[in-house]
């Protein structure tokens, strides 16, 4: 089997979020892309939430393609170091060759017949959810929400705060007293100082929450190495600022986090998710993939987590649906709190090509 052709279909924007209150309201930008074989065989991916930029993805296509086509889909080691170690001008976008790494599992697993967490070893055919939230501008907003999940079925819940030290201490506390029995997660997007982020973590650990991720900027690891010595809660990080696995040794070893937050579709897609996340259990710490993005983004990182033992979570949008464009297939709590594998070969989701027709600006 051979690559014949890689294409992307720029989508038009959709929808208003936010996604940290320090922000502006943005529109959603998703991009397909897809990888053709000599056998008729396609791999599909959709670039994430921050990776939108056509103009970017345009400017390296024609590197890219002179790079891939020819090459076999299931080299995918080579091409994951051609693409990121290979040369400058291959790490013009990150989302981009992430997404190239993503089709190609879906390719291999549409070729063997397998849901790609299969062809990675499967662990478990379900996992506990919990819902992710967007930035709200003020507490009874986000309350509603976590209510909604709720019902849905969800168990935990991660609140993306508003950035400030006070006023997320005093979410969290609400939140806390709302839902007594709910797992419970905080995630700063790394907005506080050392000062800041101990206050927070205090009122965490008083809170008895489940996990405290990206407190501050991540280049800052003697900070996080002295944050998690004076806390019960634990630290999650490195999602922020990551150029691929490689990244890890120096954060991890150094005691900065507790568990380690993956972002795949930045990082270089499915292949360093694997081995980060055999790292994190070579070291008994937990590797829990982010997921908060378009569906086959969760779905990448799904699979992921289907395949591990040394993680606990799916972490699942909501509002539910709030990120399905171009879907036929979607990703959904069942009542019991758990999503479930797909069971269709490769990543396992349909996309909805009605609307793949209707709303791409431009191929190229």
């Amino acid at each position: 089997m051979k690559i014949t052709d890689i294409k992307v279909h720029a989508l038009k924007p959709f929808g208003e979020i936010r996604n940290n209150n320090k922000w502006p309201l943005k529109k959603n930008v998703f991009n397909l892309i897809k990888v053709a074989t000599d056998e008729g065989i396609e791999g599909y991916a959709m670039s994430s939430l921050t990776g939108g930029n056509a103009t970017a993805l345009e400017s390296s296509i024609k590197w890219i393609k002179e790079a891939l086509i020819g090459q076999d889909p299931f080299d995918r080691e080579k091409i994951y170091y051609e693409l990121n170690f290979g040369g400058s001008f291959f790490r013009v976008n990150r989302f981009f060759n992430s997404a190239i790494d993503c089709a190609l599992w879906d390719i291999a697993g549409k070729k063997l017949g397998l849901p790609i967490y299969k062809l990675i070893g499967g662990y478990r055919d379900k996992i506990r959810a919990y819902a992710s939230s967007l930035a709200y501008p003020a507490i009874d907003d986000y309350l509603k929400i976590m209510h909604e999940a709720e019902d849905s079925g969800f168990t935990a819940f991660k609140i993306h705060g508003f950035g400030d030290v006070i006023e997320d201490i005093e979410l969290c506390e609400a939140a806390r007293a709302e839902f007594p029995n709910m797992d419970l997660m905080l995630d700063s997007l790394a907005a506080y100082d050392r000062q800041g982020a101990l206050k927070v973590g205090r009122a965490l650990d008083r809170l008895n929450f489940y996990w405290y991720e990206d407190p501050m900027r991540e280049e800052d690891i003697e900070g996080h190495v002295l944050l998690r010595s004076k806390l019960d809660t634990p630290i999650a990080g490195t999602e922020h600022n990551q150029v691929g696995f490689l990244d890890y040794p120096n954060v991890v070893l150094k005691g900065a986090c507790d568990i380690v937050r993956t972002f795949g579709d930045y990082m270089g897609g499915i292949t360093p998710m694997i081995k980060t996340a055999r790292f994190c259990e070579a070291l008994f710490i937990k590797n829990e993939p982010h997921s908060f993005g378009p569906t086959l983004v969760q779905a990448a990182h799904f699979h992921i987590m289907l395949s591990i033992r040394n993680c606990d979570f799916f972490e699942s949008p909501v509002p539910e649906g709030v990120f399905d464009a171009g879907m036929k297939d979607t990703i959904r709590v069942q009542k019991d709190g758990y999503v479930y594998a797909p069971t269709k070969p490769g990543i396992g989701y349909d996309l909805d090509w009605d609307y793949i027709d209707r709303e791409t600006e431009r191929v190229f």
